[in-house]
């Protein structure tokens, strides 16, 4: 069930795939032929895809739980940049969407909240560093702007640390990842630890 929660797109793509499925075994085969060549994949290879993807965000959520673990944190996550439609791997991109996120005990999943989010709400000091690769620790959410602050505030978030996802040649962010502190205080360490873990996500985000 809280797979279910966190991965919710992942369900609607299982659900639109095997409706696919389901309705093409009983249609002619003239069109059949019409819709594999319209989505360019099989219902199998669809089924597979399907797999693989929650294959990855298993792999990606297990290794966000262990960062979290060494850190000490209540919450991580990534977000990814994206134009609307599909992710981008470029430096234009319009809107940021929370994909994959593991909670401790007791602290509330903010990825249902965290869809679509235009770029423009982003915190606005955060967007220059990532661009240029950089990571950083807000050890008080009072050090941001107040609608910012006020997002962060209904998170719970008192303090976090993000650093910056690259693209595969490491030019522009392709988004972020970071970890929460709700209940405990930031760790001296924690911005050393999300860098080494930042290329083992990667590698599973882009395989």
């Amino acid at each position: 069930m809280e797979f279910i929660k966190r991965n919710w797109w992942l369900v609607l793509l299982f659900a639109v795939s095997f409706g696919f499925m389901a309705y093409s075994s009983v249609i002619d085969t003239n069109t059949q032929s019409i819709l594999k060549k319209k989505f360019q994949a099989t219902p199998t290879e669809i089924k597979t895809a399907m797999l693989q993807a929650v294959d990855k965000c298993l792999d990606v959520d297990r290794l966000l739980e262990e960062m979290m673990a060494e850190i000490g944190a209540d919450r991580a996550y990534v977000f990814q940049f994206h134009n609307g439609t599909r992710l981008v791997s470029g430096k234009h991109f319009y809107y940021y969407s929370n994909t994959h996120e593991v909670v401790a005990p007791g602290i509330s999943s903010e990825i249902g909240n965290l869809q679509m989010l235009p770029m423009s709400i982003l915190v606005p000091s955060w967007l220059p560093k990532l661009i240029r690769g950089k990571g950083f620790v807000t050890e008080t959410i009072n050090e941001t702007h107040e609608y910012s602050k006020k997002i962060l505030e209904d998170q719970g978030i008192k303090s976090l640390a993000i650093v910056p996802l690259m693209d595969k040649t490491d030019t522009y962010p392709v988004g972020f990842m970071g970890v929460d502190f709700t209940q405990s205080q930031i760790k001296e360490n924690t911005l050393k630890i999300l860098y080494q873990y930042t290329d083992p996500i990667r590698e599973m985000l882009w395989k």
